[in-house]
C-alpha cells in the first residue's frame, strides 16, 4: 500500500469529522437535553452448564442475566473456540415465566484478525423447568461456519438462578471500601485495604456476572481507517476509559456515534456505505455498525452497574458533545470518571466536564464548550481541598457544586498529594526548550498548585519518562517515577542500560531525590508500577521486582513480565499485571505482594497462547479488549472482586478463596 493511500485511509475520518463541524455541528451550540433512564422490575442471572455443548464434546457455561422474565444479558463463558475469534449474541428470546426457562439465543461467529471475517452463525435453543433456584432441562444447539459442514449439538443442561437478594448477601461488597478514581484508593495503583483471604491460583478465579448493559469495544481491537469494514464484525468503538467502584456501584464512562452523516460532492450516502458493508457481512447489525463507524460526533455515556450483580442501576446519555474517532492506535489520554461525596465527575475526549448525582446519574452541571479535536489532557479529575480540578487543555479550578470556574493555568496529567497538613495539585507535563547547543530538547516538568487558587508553589524540571503516559505515581510524600533515555538507534540493550527507577521526595519547597535503581531488564515503552505496603513494584519486559519504598533497596524478584503498555495493580497482599495493552489480548499474572514471599503464583489451568515471560499466566472466558498506548486500561481489585472492562461489556470475577 503506498504511503498516500495509508495516510488518507487513517486521516480521512478526521477530515470528515473537522468538514462536519465546520458545516454546523459546532460542539457548544444549542445542545439536546441528556436523557437518564433507571430501568425497574426484578433482576436475575442464571448460570447454565450445557453438557457437551461447546468444542470438541467440552462443556459450555452459558450466563444469563434476566430482567422482568427476559432474558438481556448472554455469556459463553468458555475457553475461546479454534473456529472464530467471537460468539456475538444478535438475537436473544429467552424468557423466565412460570417455572420455565425457554428461547433461543442465536447470533454470529467472527474472526477479528487474519482474516477479519464474518465466518458463520449458531443458535442454541434451551427448554428448561425452574424449582427452588435449581434449572434443569435439554438444549440443542447448530453451528453453521462458511464452508463446513452444519454442527449440531444437544444434550442436557443443569444450573441455578440467583435472585437479587442472594446475590447482595453473597457478594455484596463492605461499605466503604472502594476504588473511586483511575488509581485506586489513592494514587498508585493499589486498591482499599479489606482483609480478603486470596486464592493463590488464579485458575481458581471464579466468574460472577457480566453486566446487563453492553459496552463497545476499545482501542485494541478497534476498527480504524485501514479496515474500517473491521467495524462490521467488530462493532465501534468508544474509546478506553476505565471502570471506578464507590458505594457498590460501578462506574464507566464511554463514547458512541452520533450525528447526521457528513454530506458532500466526495462523501458516500448511506446507501453506499450499506452497499460497502454487505460485502463484508450479510448481517444487519454489522452493517449498521459500519454506518456508525462514518458519523462525526458522539454521544457521551455513563452508565452505572450494581456490583454485587452487574444490573444496570442508570444510564444518562449526554447527547452530540463530544467527537466520534474510530481508531486502532489512540496514543492519549483514556479520561476515567472520579467519585467523590455523592457525585461522579467526568471529563470526556472534547475536553467537557459533566458531574452527575451517583445514586440517580441526573446531571447536576457541565463545564465548557468542548473542543473540535478528539483530546484529552489527563488521566482523571481529582479532588483537592474542596475544589474539582480537572485538564482540558489547560488545568482548571472548579466549584464542584455549581460547576463555577475558579481559577485557570496551565496543566497535564493530574495527581494529588495529600500529607497531614494539606492537599497540593502535582501536574505532570511536558517542557520544551533549547538546549546548549541549540537544539531541541524536551524534559518532564512536574509543577505544584495551590487547589484554592491555581497559584504556582514551585516547578521542577526532572528526567521522568512521558509526560504524556500515566507514569508517575504518589504515595504519601514520595513521588515515584521511571527515567527511559533512547538512543538514535535505541535496542533492548539501550533501554536496559539506560532505564531507571526515580523515587523523589515532595517538599513545600520542591523536589528531592532519594534514590534511583536501575532497571535489570529493559523496558518495552515504559515499566508498569504500583506501590502499596511500604513496596514499589516495578514490572519490566521479562522480570518483576519489588523495592522498599522508602530506599529503593530490592527486596525480590520474580519472572514475569510483559509487552507494551501493561498495567500493574495491587490488592490484599496480591500484584496483578496485565502484561500486554495494546492489541487487545486480555491475561493476569498475579505474584505475592509480601516482600519476604515475593513470587509469581500459579494459573494450573491458564489457557489461550501464552505469549509473555512467566509461567503463571492466565487468560479469563471472556470476549477480550484493551487500550493502544500511553495509557492502560485499569482494572478495579476491591475485596477480592476483579471488575474488567472486555470488548462487549463489564466482567467481573472472585478472587477470594471460597468459605468453609
Amino acid at each position: 500500500m503506498g504511503l498516500r493511500r495509508l495516510i488518507g485511509r487513517v486521516l480521512g475520518p478526521l477530515f470528515a469529522i473537522m468538514s462536519a463541524l465546520s458545516e454546523g455541528n459546532v460542539l457548544g451550540d444549542a445542545l439536546p437535553a441528556p436523557e437518564t433512564t433507571a430501568p425497574s422490575r426484578d433482576y436475575q442471572v442464571a448460570w447454565l452448564k450445557l453438557a457437551k455443548g461447546w468444542e470438541k464434546g467440552s462443556d459450555a457455561t452459558l450466563f444469563l442475566g434476566i430482567r422482568a422474565g427476559k432474558a438481556t444479558t448472554v455469556w459463553f463463558c468458555a475457553p475461546p473456540r479454534t473456529d472464530c475469534h467471537r460468539m456475538w449474541a444478535d438475537e436473544v428470546t429467552v424468557t423466565l415465566a412460570g417455572g420455565a426457562l425457554k428461547g433461543d439465543v442465536k447470533g454470529r461467529m467472527v474472526k477479528v484478525w487474519a482474516p477479519i471475517a464474518h465466518v458463520g452463525d449458531y443458535a442454541y435453543s434451551i427448554d428448561a423447568k425452574v424449582s427452588a433456584g435449581k434449572v434443569d432441562g435439554v438444549f440443542s444447539a447448530r453451528i453453521a461456519l462458511a464452508g463446513a459442514k452444519e454442527q449440531t449439538l444437544s444434550g442436557s443442561l443443569s444450573g441455578e438462578l440467583m435472585s437479587e437478594e442472594r446475590l447482595e448477601k453473597d457478594q455484596g461488597l463492605p461499605a466503604g471500601k472502594d476504588w473511586p478514581g483511575y488509581y485506586g484508593a489513592g494514587w498508585a495503583f493499589h486498591g482499599p485495604d479489606c482483609g480478603a483471604t486470596m486464592i493463590d491460583d488464579l485458575a481458581a478465579a471464579k466468574p460472577l456476572w457480566k453486566a446487563e448493559e453492553p459496552l463497545p469495544c476499545m482501542w485494541g481491537k478497534g476498527p480504524d481507517g485501514r479496515y474500517k469494514t473491521r467495524a462490521c464484525v467488530v462493532g465501534v468503538d468508544g474509546g478506553a476509559s476505565s471502570p471506578i467502584v464507590a458505594g457498590g456501584l460501578v462506574y464507566v464512562f464511554y463514547f458512541r456515534p452520533a450525528g447526521a452523516l457528513p454530506t458532500g460532492e466526495k462523501t458516500p450516502t448511506e446507501a453506499r456505505l450499506r452497499e460497502e458493508a454487505a460485502k463484508a457481512t450479510s448481517s444487519p447489525i454489522g452493517q449498521q455498525a459500519y454506518v456508525e463507524w462514518h458519523r462525526p460526533l458522539a454521544d457521551d455515556v455513563v452508565v452505572c452497574f450494581h456490583a454485587a450483580s452487574g444490573k444496570t442501576m442508570w444510564e444518562t446519555v449526554l447527547k452530540e458533545r463530544g467527537i466520534n474517532l474510530q481508531t486502532h492506535k489512540w496514543r492519549g489520554f483514556n479520561p476515567v470518571p472520579l467519585v467523590a461525596d455523592g457525585v461522579v465527575y467526568v471529563v470526556n475526549y472534547a475536553n467537557r466536564v459533566y458531574a452527575l448525582d451517583a445514586k440517580s446519574g441526573k446531571l447536576l452541571w457541565e463545564y465548557g464548550k468542548g473542543s473540535r479535536q478528539f483530546t484529552a489532557s489527563s488521566a482523571t479529575p481529582l479532588m483537592a481541598d474542596g475544589v474539582l480540578v480537572a485538564s482540558v487543555g489547560e488545568m482548571v479550578g472548579l466549584d464542584p457544586k455549581s460547576g463555577k470556574e475558579l481559577w485557570k493555568r496551565p496543566g497535564g496529567n493530574l495527581l494529588l498529594w495529600r500529607d497531614e497538613a494539606r492537599e497540593r495539585v502535582i501536574a505532570i507535563s511536558e517542557h520544551r526548550f533549547k538546549d546548549a547547543a541549540g537544539k531541541d530538547a524536551a524534559s518532564t516538568l512536574v509543577s505544584c498548585v495551590e487547589p484554592k487558587t491555581g497559584k504556582l508553589l514551585w516547578k521542577a524540571d526532572t528526567p521522568l519518562w512521558s509526560p504524556r503516559d500515566v507514569g508517575p505515581l504518589i504515595e504519601g510524600n514520595l513521588l515515584v517515577g521511571c527515567e527511559t533515555t533512547k538512543g538514535e538507534k535505541a535496542g533492548e540493550a539501550d533501554f536496559a542500560k539506560d532505564t531507571h527507577v526515580l523515587c523523589y521526595r515532595l517538599k513545600d519547597g520542591g523536589l528531592e531525590k532519594l534514590w534511583a535503581v536501575t532497571a535489570p531488564y529493559p523496558a518495552l515503552d515504559k515499566f508498569a508500577l504500583a506501590i502499596a505496603g511500604g513496596c514499589v513494584y516495578v514490572a519490566g519486559s521479562q522480570e518483576t521486582f519489588c523495592l522498599k519504598l522508602e530506599t529503593g533497596e530490592k527486596l525480590g524478584a520474580a519472572k514475569a513480565g510483559g509487552a507494551r503498555t501493561q498495567t500493574m495493580f495491587a490488592a490484599d497482599g496480591r500484584v496483578l499485571i496485565q502484561p500486554e495493552g495494546r492489541h487487545g489480548g486480555q491475561s493476569f499474572f498475579m505474584l505475592d505482594g509480601d516482600p519476604k514471599n515475593f513470587r509469581l503464583l500459579p494459573a494450573s489451568a491458564a489457557s489461550g497462547e501464552l505469549k509473555h515471560a512467566g509461567a503463571g499466566q492466565w487468560v479469563p472466558p471472556h470476549v477480550p479488549d484493551t487500550a493502544y498506548a500511553n495509557h492502560p486500561v485499569g482494572y478495579p481489585l476491591v475485596d477480592g472482586r476483579l471488575f474488567v472492562r472486555g470488548h462487549d461489556g463489564l466482567y467481573c470475577y472472585d478472587l477470594r478463596k471460597p468459605g468453609p
